[in-house]
Formats: structure tokens, sequence, C-alpha cells
């Protein structure tokens, strides 16, 4: 494997993560104040 399509795979996944986190907080933030 190059080293740039593993850079590229752990950058996705960190923006996947990111992404995940920010709308289950969004989320859960929806639930308690609803």
């Amino acid at each position: 494997m190059r080293k740039t399509n593993i850079l590229l795979m752990i950058l996705l996944l960190a923006m996947a993560i990111g992404w995940g986190v920010i709308y289950w907080l969004f989320f859960a933030e929806g639930v308690i104040n609803g």
C-alpha cells in the first residue's frame, strides 16, 4: 500500500468520526431539550 492511500483512508475515517460525533451531540442535545 502506498503512504498516500493510507493517509487518505485515515483522513476519511477521521472526518467520518468527526461528523458522527457532531451529529450524535446534536441528536442527544435535541432529545434532552425535547
